[in-house]
């Protein structure tokens, strides 16, 4: 979900006659708005129409520039429905039926207010919507133009994946042209970038975001009371990723394309310390899937002393951008592979495309880098188009020059998975004893930095339209100033 400067090529849109002409589409908001007889503006004014459907929006908010960083009253609000459809004859809306995003920024009055004033190629609204017909999504998107603002049509779940069918499959770059929102949606459905516990700088029941030396408006205000919590919001979220999931949209797509989740990241997650950083207790517990992939080691924390921490942060010169914190709210925060990474590898198991041997026995190669792994995805492209897909890919693998080529097809016929999780349990009390020293703790600070640092320079973030963690508008991650 992109940042509402984003400008966006307007000429290769579908101008939605009539506010929001169906065309086919059966999802709520075409079926709401083609039979309305007006149409939405903002976002108060889709609310308005939502309520007077019958449902109740359920908001969720996170700081853009970080929690504690919230001078340039910059927030994003998302927010699904639920309830009985007046229009679509009682029948029950889910929250993972209608998602819809807005942003804030400082009003005149340097008040923090919903940023709905229309400016040629201004974004105003986001949405994804299910299509109760197709059983998937359709994106949509509210922006200004010089006659004010427009609705206009992006594309579906199947476009995101059109747009993406190449990532990674080729030598460079290669994304399609048929929808920005595939930038990040490149499973065709909803992302949560902090879609675990603890949702860093989102708002929760336990900890509400602050607007700093800044009010909310009134408008705004009335939200205090129904932003929901990002646990919630989550769980939505997760519901969103299933429905997608059950429609098995890979299907008829190659074979290559079916097993690019298992050798290659297409999608990111970001996983953290539970407590914040400013909670009294003296340690801080570190989720091992930043070390190893949790299907050769499971997923667990260690536990490491906040003192040997903070003084790397200092020492390495750590600093989060426009602040004067050394780290963000919760320490360690990284990145890993997808959720939706993960679930597309347990649907090849379940499916019976591949075996859990054959998925420990890809994950072992350059283990030691479960995020993004060169040697690992370039394998991909000897994965057989054809034939039986094992004995195929043993012998492409057998004249392949690569060391890593060889040790996989290897690996594929000596089938021994729990040799693997050995290893890389090895590895990973390895990695968690050099968490013990001060030393230790600065080296693995430094590759930390390197890890964050490997988003924004993988084929991922290279679609010239947009990145998954939207640099200039969010602000996740602290940075080091300096080089020592």
């Amino acid at each position: 979900m992109k940042s509402m400067l984003l400008l966006v090529f307007l000429s290769l849109s579908l101008d939605l006659k009539a506010c929001l002409a169906p065309e086919g589409r059966r999802d709520l908001l075409a079926i709401l708005l083609s039979g309305s007889s007006e149409c939405p503006h903002d976002v108060r004014e889709l609310k308005r129409i939502l309520s007077e459907d019958g449902l109740r929006s359920l908001p969720a908010m996170v700081a853009n520039r970080g929690r504690h960083n919230p001078e340039l009253g910059s927030f994003s609000i998302f927010e699904s429905v639920k309830g009985e459809s007046r229009v679509l004859r009682g029948q029950s809306v889910l929250p993972e039926h209608l998602y819809f995003g807005h942003f804030t920024h400082l009003d005149p009055n340097a008040a923090v207010a919903l940023a709905q004033k229309s400016a040629p190629g201004k974004l105003l609204i986001e949405v994804i919507a299910y299509d109760f017909q197709k059983k998937f999504y359709n994106f949509y998107e509210l922006i200004g133009t010089q006659a004010g603002p427009k609705w206009f049509y992006r594309g579906d779940s199947l476009d995101a994946l059109e747009d993406n069918r190449l990532l990674k499959l080729g030598r460079a770059p290669q994304v399609g042209t048929k929808m920005r929102c595939s930038a990040c949606h490149n499973s065709g459905g909803p992302i949560m970038k902090e879609l675990a516990a603890p949702h860093n700088d989102w708002w929760t029941k336990e900890r509400r975001l602050s607007f700093g030396s800044h009010q909310p408006d009134l408008e705004l205000a009335s939200y205090l009371h129904e932003f929901i919590d990002a646990g919630e919001f989550a769980v939505t979220v997760k519901a969103g990723m299933s429905l997608v999931a059950k429609k098995n949209l890979p299907r008829g797509r190659s074979l290559q394309e079916k097993l690019r989740p298992l050798f290659c990241t297409t999608e990111i997650n970001l996983v953290s310390d539970l407590k914040p950083l400013t909670h009294p207790r003296s340690f801080i517990e570190v989720p091992t899937a930043v070390i190893a992939d949790p299907l050769l080691v499971g997923e667990t924390r260690f536990a490491l002393r906040k003192d040997l921490y903070l003084s790397a942060l200092r020492r390495l010169n750590f600093r989060f951008p426009e602040t004067d914190e050394v780290d963000g709210d919760h320490a360690f925060l990284a990145p890993v592979r997808g959720e939706v990474n993960h679930q597309q590898v347990l649907a090849l198991i379940r499916d019976g495309i591949i075996d859990e041997e054959f998925a420990l026995d890809v994950l072992s190669i350059d283990f030691q880098n479960p995020l993004f792994s060169a040697s690992r995805c370039d394998l991909l492209r000897f994965v057989p188009e054809s034939g039986t897909l094992v004995r195929g890919l043993i012998t492409n693998l057998k004249n392949a020059p690569t060391a890593a080529a060889k040790l996989l097809a290897e690996r594929l016929m000596n089938r021994d998975g729990r040799a693997h999780r050995e290893r890389a349990l090895t590895y990973l009390q390895e990695r968690v004893m050099a968490f013990s020293t001060q030393e230790g703790v600065v080296r693995e600070l430094r590759s930390l930095d390197h890890l964050r640092e490997s988003v924004f320079k993988d084929e991922i973030s290279k679609n010239p339209r947009g990145q998954i963690l939207e640099p200039g508008f969010r602000v996740i991650f602290p940075q080091r100033r300096g080089l020592n």
